[in-house]
């Protein structure tokens, strides 16, 4: 008589399943990134605004910024490439350097982890985090910053030519102005350790690449640093920062992600204290997180402003102590991420003022408490962007100097 065939081991029935999940998850991301893509430009009106900088540049020879200091990197790299390309192209460059952005994590974590897989874990909370999958998948600055912030940080890490960090890192700065302080943080405060002369070399280059990159919106602004601000959301004074400060952080992370995350954090202190590796983990990224915190505070006006604070709150995980204890935690966070690109929970209904104007300003004159779910982040977005294209059209032609231009709104 022959043996019977021994049953499969269940472990490996487990790592197949698995990748089957995995190939599952992230076709249904792509399926949902793809209508983004197909759909055209992006919903968000300083998308078009930087598409009528470049119109503008090109039709007239003026540089004018999108909004305020405006973000040349953006402005010129969007506008080329949809002159080249349309929305394909500029879009494509911006899932490259959403490749670029999660590779960067990924290798930022698994140096101080020592592990792939928990590396993985933290990157693909980046990855499939739908806010950044819109920045992925949209002609944005948001990317652009977000990118070359995170490549330049691995590159110091790495320890290329400091040179090199501060151009990239600097470049990160055209791409989006609120990462000037972040960009200095890790060229001053960053491992490895360097000399006094070398970081001055740095840090000049740095301030070089500032000061050349945003010298046209200077100029424009006839000598005016005024510009160098942003629209803040004080129309419904202090009661209204706050209450878009704590509310709309759940666009980001959904209201359970929230919940995880606090979690996630309290036990790294508690874990961090308990094993004597210190309770702040490495505290220059304190500083930075800090510091993005600060400017959310300052202008909570949209969830992507959070993506740096995000990017680093992962890297500030990446300990080894850390991850064992919470790995289940983030798993259940990245199904909750994966879940809110298809069905977004709220806590509040909010009420808009209603206007004729093709324009009207998106603020919120009224809530209640009312537990509801809507389509979710990413498969609702392609209505999103035709329901603003007439309206952003409009901000296109006004920016370009076809239009009056109507009030830049946004940041």
């Amino acid at each position: 008589m022959t043996a019977p065939d021994p049953a499969p081991h269940p472990v490996g029935s487990t790592r197949h399943l698995t990748r089957w999940l995995i190939a599952f998850v992230v076709l249904a991301e792509c399926v949902l990134v793809a209508r983004i893509v197909t759909t055209g430009f992006g919903a968000d009106n300083d998308t078009y605004l930087m598409l009528g900088t470049w119109d503008r540049l090109i039709h007239h020879g003026t540089y004018s910024p999108s909004r305020f200091q405006g973000s040349p990197l953006a402005e010129l790299s969007i506008g080329a490439l949809s002159e080249a390309g349309g929305h394909w192209l500029s879009a494509a460059m911006s899932i490259v350097l959403a490749a670029l952005a999660v590779l960067s994590l990924f290798d930022l974590a698994k140096r101080r982890l020592g592990s792939r897989s928990d590396a993985a874990l933290l990157a693909a909370i980046l990855a499939l985090t739908p806010v950044f999958l819109v920045a992925a998948s949209t002609s944005h600055d948001y990317i652009y910053g977000l990118a070359l912030f995170l490549a330049g940080w691995n590159a110091q890490e790495r320890g290329h030519d400091q040179r090199l960090v501060a151009l990239i890192l600097g470049m990160a700065t055209l791409g989006r102005f609120s990462y000037v302080p972040l960009g200095a943080v890790v060229l001053l405060a960053g491992p490895p350790s360097r000399g006094r002369r070398e970081r001055a070399t740095s840090t000049a280059v740095y301030a070089i690449v500032i000061a050349v990159g945003y010298l046209p919106a200077y100029l424009s602004a006839d000598g005016s640093f005024n510009i160098f601000t942003a629209d803040r959301p004080t129309g419904q004074g202090l009661v209204g920062l706050v209450g878009r400060a704590v509310v709309k952080p759940t666009l980001l992370f959904g209201v359970v992600g929230m919940a995880l995350l606090a979690v996630v954090i309290v036990v790294a202190l508690v874990r961090g204290r308990a094993t004597g590796s210190g309770m702040s983990g490495e505290r220059w990224l304190l500083v930075m997180i800090a510091i993005t915190v600060a400017m959310w505070v300052w202008i909570p006006v949209e969830a992507s402003y959070l993506l740096p604070t995000l990017a680093i709150v992962l890297v500030w995980l990446a300990r080894v102590e850390v991850v064992r204890v919470v790995r289940p935690v983030l798993l259940v966070w990245l199904v909750t991420l994966v879940s809110l690109a298809w069905i977004e929970p709220h806590v509040f209904r909010f009420t808009y003022a209603q206007s004729d104007d093709p324009c009207p300003a998106d603020e919120a004159t009224d809530y209640s408490f009312s537990p509801h779910v809507t389509r979710g982040q990413l498969l609702s977005y392609p209505s999103l962007i035709v329901d603003n294209l007439p309206c952003n059209e409009l901000r296109r032609a006004g920016q370009g100097g076809a239009l009056p231009s109507p009030s830049l709104e946004g940041g």
